[in-house]
């Protein structure tokens, strides 16, 4: 089962310190969930305000007590910062392996949707990736697309396309749409209705 960890008060992390608050609670959520977890059980943190765990051997119908554990293991005491204690709570997103992840990547999109939908319905909280209403789900292929959408404005790769709206009984020019353009390589671009 892959599990995906976010606080629910993220903002207030950023507002006690940034990134140096965001490491000093993710160190203290490890090792609280040191005491919960199993050694084979592997953390990683794929984002600045996220946290996946591995836990192997554990079906959607365990985890939701193991779930319990963790939610627990936050919210019952404050976190310590340099600014002092912040009380926290967590949401989790859980999809179990092989059944439901065909990929690594389609994996953690599944859980990401379970997580955004725990944080929906109000944190902390645990969603199974199954209990994801259909249109909330987020596809890979998305948010592969926003990935590069996000690199593509940090690099510079968006640009804007004129075309005029005429009227086609009159010939007469509305206005004209400015239209967004992703580069998709060479000479090449990604359509708009792709990412829009």
């Amino acid at each position: 089962l892959v599990f995906k960890l976010a606080f629910d008060q993220a903002e207030l992390v950023a507002e006690a310190g940034g990134d140096a608050a965001f490491d000093a609670v993710m160190v203290e959520l490890t090792a609280r969930l040191r005491h919960i977890l199993r050694a084979q059980d592997v953390m990683a943190r794929p984002e600045r305000a996220r946290l996946a765990v591995l836990v192997a051997d554990c079906p959607e119908a365990r985890a939701k007590g193991l779930a319990a554990k963790i939610l627990a293991a936050v919210s019952d005491r404050p976190f310590t910062l340099a600014t002092g204690a912040l009380t926290l709570s967590i949401s989790i997103g859980a999809c179990e392996i092989p059944g439901r992840g065909s990929s690594v990547d389609e994996l953690f999109a599944r859980a990401n949707s379970a997580l955004r939908h725990a944080q929906r319905l109000g944190g902390n909280r645990l969603c199974l990736f199954g209990d994801v209403p259909l249109g909330r789900v987020t596809s890979r292929r998305d948010l592969l697309l926003a990935d590069r959408l996000g690199k593509a404005l940090a690099a510079g790769q968006l640009s804007l396309a004129y075309q005029p709206v005429v009227d086609a009984t009159s010939r007469e020019t509305y206005f004209d749409e400015g239209l967004a353009r992703l580069a998709a390589g060479p000479g090449r671009t990604v359509s708009a209705g792709a990412f829009v």
